[in-house]
């Protein structure tokens, strides 16, 4: 069972989304694909903040929480910091955010 509390905030409109997941509670696909997300991401060995050499005006925030079997960890990034398999897991779960608003 994964717990993830997700935000993003910034961008032109500075505008904050959130959402929390609770990989036991949502459909096993979608379950399945953030699991799958969230291995490649290999967030535990993540720094809890992970900084851009030239930050970009406009550019989103992420602050990503997790708790996996007892572990826990906290990882913020941006658009231009964020590793490629971590800006695939922000891109799934702004998604989600995205969804469950409507």
């Amino acid at each position: 069972m994964t717990k993830l509390a997700f935000e993003r905030s910034g961008g032109v409109a500075g505008l904050r989304l959130t959402t929390t997941v609770d990989t036991a509670q949502v459909p096993p696909d979608e379950a399945s694909k953030l699991e799958s997300l969230l291995k490649a991401a290999d967030l535990f060995t993540e720094p809890t903040a992970i900084a851009s050499p030239r930050r970009r005006p406009d550019e989103f925030e992420y602050k990503l929480a997790i708790e996996e079997y007892g572990r826990q960890h906290i990882v913020t990034a941006t658009d231009s910091s964020a590793p490629p398999a971590l800006m695939q897991l922000f891109d799934e779960l702004t998604r989600l955010a995205k969804h469950r608003r409507r």
